[in-house]
């Protein structure tokens, strides 16, 4: 009726925040003109909207205007959400001390960032307070609003309190009615409120053991690994429940441990396991969900059904499970367990293969995983998991057995299909995310990236290669905060490890990355990649001799290119030049007969300290989009070469100026 009054569409913004429609606030928020932005307003809503720059620097500005302590308690929940606890506390301490000398505090925005730390005491501590003296504190109006019903709905002091403001009920026709509804409607069966306490519960903890192989072939784990996958994969949407990740998981397998000990190196309460047997159309699963101190059983069954019911079984363990701890499933949750991928057994069967193949992180293993994954889609086009296989595959094989320009493309046109096939995907918008790295384009790659953890905020992949997309533009506070999170939904993952050790790395922080990086070695001893960064680690700590040895070690695990580049680097370094420059002409052989990346020839040219040669190169690394490219602004292996203009040139190609 008046699409240009702009109060109307202040109110509107302001409307789709408290119901919980971040994006649609977030764009209503930009529709307006500058002037009229609230920006203390717009910062809460771009933070809810999963925008943590944006919300950060927003709150900034206003904090460098008008400080005031509704914005502060708000950039302490930035910095909470964003990883950097530390910093919160600092802020809501100096807010406790504002209050205790009689300044005002927004009661419920203090209660809410406390949330954000997982401090629920001190969070009930302050709307307790906000109920008996907040008389005319706006903040307790707001606690029937989706930002406030999501950090504290589950808990049932916080119905207490809401029920001690006396608000008027709500008629079912206003929209705010079914938000309400939906989280009292579980306020004695879910999560904390189970207990009935006034206390602190974080989430549920559990992990998925590997399910063990009973089928007549004994050596094709392909489908009992891919099932304990899926498991825990859906039981990741699960809210109330924190469930590890595949690696830490997958590190017990064949390890025959106690429930206590897994329990303990796992940190979680309880665990799944069960084992498949697949015997041509029938399909026999076992499940048993054990709590880990004890090892008692708290619910176990077994299945024996056709092989298409799969996706069935999947979604019925999952449920299964959330009962047994007493987490009642919403709507959302329920509908999302109950999907299925695909409709087609065989085409399922061939991803699982995939997947199976892509594991092995193998010349041959890649070769298959694409094999079956083109063979899945062929038998199901809609498939969007398979082409989210096939854009990760080509992510691994850019700059090693084919140039990041051929290897990129396949891989972007893998995931943009899968993104079209299903949107709210998580995988999908991650493999988009790495597939768009390939054409530098950074906005795109964290857009994805964001939207991928707003649909699986616990998908531990997502938060490790936000990190990696922050390292590489020197963000590396944010880059360690989301990299600790990474380690912490998978603490057993080698891969995990190893790349918050090269963040560190690449950040100059030596000593931290060699903690990290050898307790990725602690994990998988025979780990190339491993070895080679911690070797670099070491060689510009001054330990020449010992970085050698490690690449050398690399090498001989797997003699690649890269493998061969780094050897080469670390004996020029080393002064060793005639053994140098005998790996530069190993490598010019070798263009002859495979792929060769240019990274290893620059990288030898750089130890021999020939800079010519070495832009010559770093050159044709750009031609190829090769992954090099990616940490031209941080790698320590650049400095020699960053006042070159060539370089600097190379740098604003790459997106990497600013």
């Amino acid at each position: 009726l008046a699409p240009e009054n702009l109060l109307l569409q202040i109110i509107q913004g302001h409307q789709l925040f408290h119901f919980g429609r971040y994006d649609d606030a977030a764009r209503a928020f930009r529709k307006l003109p500058p002037e009229k932005i609230q920006l203390e307003d717009y910062s809460r809503v771009l933070l809810m909207a999963g925008d943590l720059t944006g919300a950060k620097e927003v709150a900034t500005r206003v904090l460098a205007g008008r400080p005031n302590a509704s914005t502060q308690c708000h950039l302490a929940a930035i910095h909470a959400k964003s990883g950097a606890a530390d910093e919160a506390r600092k802020i809501l301490r100096a807010l406790e001390a504002q209050a205790e000398q009689g300044m005002h505090i927004p009661y419920a925005q203090i209660a809410w960032s406390y949330g954000m730390l997982g401090d629920f005491e001190s969070a009930r501590r302050w709307l307790r307070t906000g109920l008996l003296e907040g008389h005319g504190d706006w903040s307790m109006l707001s606690l029937r609003s989706a930002d406030k019903l999501e950090m504290f709905g589950k808990l049932a002091w916080y119905w207490e309190i809401v029920d001690g403001m006396k608000f008027p009920p709500l008629q079912m026709d206003n929209p705010y009615f079914t938000l309400e509804q939906a989280m009292r409607y579980g306020r004695g069966t879910v999560g904390p409120a189970t207990t009935g306490t006034s206390t602190n519960e974080p989430p549920k903890t559990l992990a998925v053991l590997p399910l063990a192989n009973t089928s007549a072939d004994k050596t094709d784990d392909s489908f009992s690994d891919g099932m304990t996958e899926e498991l825990i994969t859906s039981l990741q949407k699960i809210k109330g429940l924190r469930v590890q990740g595949r690696m830490s998981s997958f590190y017990f397998k064949g390890k025959n441990e106690t429930p206590q000990r897994v329990g303990e190196q796992l940190k979680v309460e309880h665990l799944l396991n069960g084992s498949v047997s697949r015997e041509g159309s029938r399909l026999r699963i076992s499940a048993d969900l054990v709590t880990a101190a004890s090892g008692f059983s708290l619910w176990s069954t077994n299945y024996d059904r056709q092989l298409a019911d799969t996706f069935a079984i999947r979604t019925e363990v999952a449920q299964q499970v959330a009962q047994a701890l007493k987490i009642q499933l919403g709507m959302e949750e329920t509908r999302s367990l109950a999907q299925k991928p695909t409709a087609n057994p065989e085409a399922h069967r061939l991803y699982l293969l995939g997947r199976h193949h892509f594991g092995k992180a193998t010349q041959a293993g890649w070769s298959n995983a694409i094999q079956a994954f083109n063979q899945a889609i062929q038998l199901d086009p809609g498939y969007a998991l398979a082409y989210c296989g096939l854009a990760d595959n080509y992510n691994f094989l850019g700059g090693s057995l084919m140039s990041g320009k051929e290897a990129w493309a396949k891989e972007k046109e893998a995931a943009q299909k899968a993104v079209t096939l299903d949107p709210n995907l998580a995988d999908a918008h991650l493999s988009l995310a790495m597939a768009l790295a390939g054409d530098y384009d950074w906005p795109g790659v964290e857009r994805e990236i964001k939207h991928a953890l707003e649909l699986d905020p616990n998908l531990a992949l997502a938060r490790d290669q936000y990190a990696w997309v922050l390292t590489s533009h020197g963000r590396f506070d944010e880059a360690t905060a989301q990299s600790k999170l990474a380690v912490e939904l998978d603490p057993l993952s080698p891969l995990m490890h190893l790349n918050r050790g090269y963040w560190f790395y690449l950040a100059r922080r030596f000593d931290e990355a060699n903690v990290h990086i050898r307790k990725a070695l602690e994990l998988d001893p025979n780990s190339p990649w491993a070895l080679r960064t911690l070797g670099s680690s070491l060689l510009w700590k001054g330990d020449k001799a010992g970085a050698l040895a490690l690449m050398e070690k690399a090498q001989l695990l797997d003699p690649d290119p890269s493998s061969m580049g780094s050897v080469g680097h670390a004996l020029a370094v080393s002064g060793d030049h005639a053994k140098a420059e005998q790996i530069l002409r190993d490598l010019e052989n070798l263009a002859k007969q495979r792929y060769v990346t240019p990274a290893a020839t620059m990288l030898v040219y750089l130890g021999l300290g020939e800079k010519e040669k070495a832009l010559e190169w770093l050159e044709k690394c750009y031609e190829d989009r090769d992954p090099q490219c990616w940490f031209l602004k941080v790698g320590p292996f650049c400095d020699p070469l960053r006042t070159e203009p060539r370089f600097q040139a190379l740098l604003k190609k790459v997106g990497l100026d600013q």
